[in-house]
C-alpha cells in the first residue's frame, strides 16, 4: 500500500464541535481553553477462556479487500455500493440487541479486549496510567433515525471495511443517547439542557466498563507521547513510528450516510465525551483548534467519526450515599493567619465547609484575588486562585506542586496528595476525592448548595445544604476580568490536563461535572480536604 504523505510535527488536542448555540461562559466554561487530561489508573484485569480470536487476526484477513474498496471510497468513489448499511431489512425504531446485557473480558497479560455483545476481540495498549482499545471499535449501533437506517456505519456500506477502521458513528450514537447501554440517557442531547453536560465517564456505546474518552484524558495521551503524533500513527503513514502499538489510521471521516464515502483520510477524527459533539483529530501531523461548523443539528445526523474506548478507571461508583444526619462538623484554624473555617466530615473524607482564604502572591503566576479586586468578598467567597497559586508552584510549603504551572507538564495525576495552598495537614483533592463527594451526595446538586444559593431556572434546584458543604457561587477571574458571582462556582484540583490545562469541579444552576480549562487565564476557589 502506497504510504500517504504526512508532516508530522507536535501533537496537541483539536476540538471540532458540531455547532454553537451561544451559550455564555456560565454554561460552557471550557469554550476557548486548550484542554488536555488525567486518568485514574486500572490495575485489576481478568482472563479470557474465550477462543482467543484476535481483531487484529480478523483485520488482517480482510486488510487486501477492505484496504482497496477504503482507497477507492477515499477518492471519493466506491467500487462496490450497498443500498442501506449492512443490511436491507428496515431498522427498527426499538432496537435493542438480545445480548444487551454482555459485559466484557480484559486480558491483561495477551493485550486483548473481548467484547462479549459480539464476539469481537480487540487490541489493547498501556499508555502510562490509561488503557485504551489498540483498534477503533467496530460495534454494529443499529438504532435508525428519520432519515438514515442505522447511527452506524461502514465506508462505501461493505461491511468488510470496517475490519480496517472499525465502524462511523454519529455523536448520539457514540454516546448512546438511544439508552441502549444504560437505564437513562447516556448525557448527551442537542436540545436537552439537562443532558448536554455528562459527569463522570459516559460509556455510551463501548464496551462494558469501557468508556468515550474525555478531552482530558486524549491531553494526557498526547502528553505520554511527547506531543509527537508520528508515536501514535500507524506505520502506513510516512515517517510514523507507531512507538506503542496504539495504530491510528488516517481514517477520515463520513458526511453523506446514503453513499457513505471517506473523506479527508489524510486526517484522523475520533468522537469525545463532551457537550457540543467535540471530536480530537490529527491532521499533517499537527492538531489546532477549530470548529466544524455552527450547524449542530445537521452534523447530528450527517456527521460520522471513528471510536477508541478507554478502560473505566477505578471510581467511586461504588460508594453508598452517606446519610446527611451522620455528617460531623467541626472547626480548623490555619496557623499561618489565624483564619478559622468550618469544616465537614461526609462518609471518609473531612472538607473544608467554607473557601480558602489565603493571600498568595508568590510571583506573576501565583497569585489570588478577592472577586472585583473587593476585600468584603473575599470574606463571603474566599479567594480566587490561579492553578499555579493552587498548587503552591513557588514550593512555599511544599515541594509536591513545585514548578506547576502553564506552559509545563509537573506529572500532577492525582497519584500523590498535593498539598498545595492548603494548611498544614490539609491538601488540594483530586478528581477521585471529588467524586467521592458526588457519589456520597447521592448526585444531589441542591444538597452540596448553600441555602442562600437561589436557583434562576427552577426552585427544587436551591440550596439545601443538606450535608453542610456551603457551596456559594463564588464565581471566577478570567484575564482581567471577574464573572459569574450568584451564578456558579468553579474549585480546582490537584490535576492537570496538559502543559496547558487542568482539572477543576463545576457548579452552577443545574450542573455538577468535572471540567478542564486553561492554566493561565483562570482564577477558581480552592476547597481543602484533611490528609
Amino acid at each position: 500500500m502506497l504510504k500517504k504523505m504526512m508532516l508530522l510535527g507536535a501533537i496537541a488536542l483539536s476540538l471540532y464541535a458540531c455547532g454553537d448555540d451561544g451559550s455564555d461562559f456560565a454554561q460552557r466554561p471550557q469554550d476557548d481553553e486548550e484542554e488536555s487530561s488525567s486518568s485514574v489508573d486500572k490495575s485489576k484485569s481478568s482472563s479470557s477462556s474465550r477462543e482467543d480470536k484476535s481483531s487484529s487476526s480478523a483485520k488482517s484477513s480482510s486488510s487486501a479487500q477492505s484496504s482497496s474498496s477504503v482507497k477507492s471510497s477515499s477518492s471519493g468513489q466506491c467500487p462496490e455500493f450497498v443500498a442501506g448499511t449492512v443490511s436491507s431489512t428496515p431498522r427498527d425504531t426499538n432496537w435493542i440487541p438480545e445480548n444487551v446485557d454482555a459485559g466484557s473480558v480484559y486480558d491483561s497479560v495477551a493485550h486483548t479486549l473481548t467484547d462479549l455483545r459480539d464476539g469481537q476481540v480487540y487490541r489493547t495498549v498501556t499508555m502510562g496510567r490509561q488503557v485504551w482499545m489498540a483498534e477503533n471499535l467496530n460495534y454494529a449501533y443499529l438504532r435508525p433515525t428519520a432519515s438514515m437506517d442505522s447511527t452506524s456505519i461502514c465506508p462505501c456500506n461493505i461491511p468488510d471495511s470496517c475490519a480496517r477502521y472499525g465502524r462511523y458513528y454519529t455523536m448520539r450514537a457514540t454516546m448512546d443517547w438511544y439508552s441502549v447501554f444504560g437505564k437513562a440517557k447516556s448525557g448527551y442531547d442537542y436540545f436537552d439542557y439537562d443532558t448536554r453536560f455528562p459527569t463522570g465517564f459516559v460509556r455510551g456505546t463501548c464496551p462494558k466498563g469501557w468508556h468515550v474518552p474525555t478531552i482530558g484524558e486524549f491531553g494526557r495521551l498526547a502528553d505520554f507521547v511527547g506531543q509527537e503524533a508520528g508515536r501514535l500513527l500507524s506505520k502506513e503513514t510516512l515517517n510514523a513510528t507507531d512507538d506503542f502499538g496504539f495504530t491510528l489510521h488516517t481514517s477520515g471521516r463520513i458526511t453523506k450516510p446514503r453513499k457513505p464515502i471517506i473523506e479527508d483520510d489524510y486526517t484522523v477524527y475520533s468522537w469525545l465525551a463532551y457537550d457540543y459533539g467535540y471530536a480530537w483529530s490529527i491532521q499533517d501531523g499537527n492538531v489546532g483548534k477549530a470548529l466544524i461548523s455552527k450547524g449542530m443539528n445537521s452534523y447530528d445526523a450527517e456527521q460520522f467519526f471513528t471510536l477508541r474506548c478507554l478502560m473505566d478507571p477505578v471510581v467511586a461508583d461504588t460508594i453508598e450515599p452517606v446519610d446527611a444526619s451522620t455528617v460531623v462538623k467541626d472547626s480548623m484554624t490555619d496557623s499561618r493567619d489565624g483564619q478559622v473555617y468550618p469544616t465537614v466530615k461526609i462518609g471518609t473524607l473531612n472538607w473544608m465547609a467554607k473557601n480558602l482564604n489565603y493571600a498568595y502572591g508568590a510571583d506573576a503566576d501565583s497569585l489570588s484575588f478577592c472577586y472585583e479586586n473587593d476585600a468584603d468578598y473575599c470574606e463571603k467567597y474566599g479567594r480566587l486562585y490561579m492553578w499555579a497559586a493552587a498548587m503552591d508552584s513557588a514550593a512555599l510549603f511544599g515541594d509536591e506542586g513545585k514548578g506547576c504551572g502553564n506552559g509545563v507538564v509537573c506529572e500532577a495525576d492525582g497519584s500523590k496528595k498535593v498539598r498545595g495552598i492548603c494548611p498544614e495537614g490539609w491538601h488540594l483533592p483530586s478528581i477521585e476525592e471529588w467524586r467521592t463527594f458526588d457519589f456520597a451526595l447521592g448526585h444531589d446538586l441542591a444538597a452540596t448548595k448553600d441555602t442562600s444559593w437561589k436557583d434562576s431556572y427552577s426552585n427544587d434546584k436551591d440550596g439545601t445544604d443538606a450535608y453542610s458543604f456551603s457551596a456559594l457561587p463564588a464565581g471566577q477571574k478570567s484575564g482581567t476580568s471577574f464573572s459569574g458571582e450568584k451564578s456558579y462556582s468553579l474549585w480546582w484540583t490537584a490535576e492537570e490536563d496538559g502543559i496547558y490545562s487542568a482539572n477543576a469541579w463545576y457548579i452552577e444552576s443545574h450542573h455538577l461535572k468535572l471540567t478542564t480549562t486553561v492554566k493561565s487565564k483562570r482564577a477558581y476557589s480552592v476547597r481543602c480536604i484533611e490528609d
